[in-house]
């Protein structure tokens, strides 16, 4: 059983400033070649969530969308001659889990269509950027909204074709400012760009920061084309056209951190008392604090958090001062805040938290505690605690 809550920024008092690396943390994963190519070489990737099945764009082909298995092999391939706008050429894709779309721009007209996964054409409409060559797609699952890239900037769109105010101009320091690949990571905002025959993909922060570069030509890559980040499984899909060939990365884009110090108490069925984790804590990601026990323990749980921790100043707290808790149980952290009771289904229970999307947040850090009253353990009031988490946002 889950509790939801959403962490208070009041917790936060101090603020530090974003610690981001240099490079993406990528690790190759596979790759696999579009043999079916018959026009210009591949320009734009994504894979939906459902099957996994990957899109490939093979441009200036009459057979435009080639659809792969998650392990890379060919299934089948469809145009999108027939769709109203038309697009005969779409340079980009980007798959929306919210609808379960494909969506395509073509600029050359200049529309962005959704297709349905069988290759069936939705109502698109007409698109005119502030800047020339519409040709990079990317959905935006916090927002629903489309990131189209374009001759130097970035632009937001509703998925009726509404201009929005999001977005950023972006010129890279060399080569082309046509920048035709785009992929947006959910967890912490940031969107990665990639420049028409580049070897490099920009990262960003939603207000158009650059965050890091990182070179993929120690992977063989020769001109990147397309971009998709695939959140369910953390991958960085990457296309590039002068080999046809589909790059598929594990992408580490967590940037908050998590350590487990400390010790449990144990309950009545001789279990430690323990937290445990899920998910990224960075802002706006989902993540969730839990407790682990014995299964048959059923009693209530409160979590306390605080901003210090007493353990490694070596003043841990003793709770058995007073015959309260049982011995060798301590505290671990201030209290600045406490939440519960929450429930434990036999075995543990959790709580969700909704990181909030405040920059002055990043690289906070607070500490979590468990507590238990119960069963009871020789002691008149049988209060026992778990390890403590210390929790520093990305």
């Amino acid at each position: 059983m889950r509790a939801t809550a959403t962490l208070a920024a009041a917790l936060f008092t101090l603020a530090f400033a974003p610690s981001v690396s240099a490079q993406l943390s990528l690790s190759f994963r596979f790759s696999f070649v579009d043999t079916q190519s018959g026009g210009n070489g591949n320009i734009g990737v994504c894979q939906d969530e459902v099957q996994g099945h990957f899109f490939v764009i093979d441009f200036s082909n009459a057979l435009t969308i080639h659809e792969f298995d998650p392990a890379g092999n060919f299934l089948t391939q469809f145009t999108t001659t027939s769709c109203s706008p038309a697009a005969p050429s779409p340079n980009d894709i980007a798959y929306d889990p919210i609808n379960d779309l494909l969506w395509v721009v073509d600029n050359g007209p200049t529309v962005v269509v959704p297709l349905n996964r069988a290759g069936a054409c939705q109502a698109g409409w007409g698109i005119a950027p502030p800047t020339g060559n519409p040709a990079g797609l990317a959905f935006n699952r916090n927002t629903g909204t489309l990131l189209v890239g374009s001759t130097g900037l970035i632009s937001e769109w509703s998925v009726q074709g509404a201009p929005l105010t999001g977005g950023f101009a972006f010129t890279p320091p060399s080569g082309s400012a046509y920048l035709n690949g785009i992929a947006h990571v959910p967890s912490n905002d940031h969107v990665l760009v990639a420049q028409s025959g580049g070897t490099e993909v920009f990262e960003f922060d939603a207000s158009g920061t650059l965050l890091s570069t990182t070179s993929l030509a120690g992977f063989g890559l020769v001109n990147i084309q397309g971009l998709a980040f695939n959140a369910s499984n953390q991958t960085l899909l990457v296309v590039d056209n002068a080999t046809s060939t589909v790059h598929v990365f594990d992408a580490a884009f967590c940037r908050g951190t998590t350590r487990s110090s400390g010790s449990g108490c144990r309950d009545a069925g001789g279990t430690a008392l323990r937290l445990t984790t899920a998910g990224c804590p960075d802002r706006r990601a989902g993540f969730s604090i839990g407790l682990a026990t014995s299964a048959s323990n059923v009693s209530p749980f409160f979590l306390i958090f605080g901003l210090s921790d007493t353990n490694t100043s070596g003043i841990a707290l003793p709770l058995d001062l007073g015959l309260f808790g049982a011995p060798g149980c301590s505290l671990y952290t201030s209290q600045e805040g406490v939440i519960g009771p929450l429930p434990n289904v036999g075995g543990g229970g959790s709580l969700a938290l909704t990181l909030p999307n405040d920059p002055t947040l990043t690289g906070g850090i607070s500490h979590w505690q468990a507590f238990q009253f119960g069963p009871p353990i020789a002691t008149p009031l049988p209060l026992i605690s778990s390890d403590y988490l210390t929790l520093t946002i990305g």
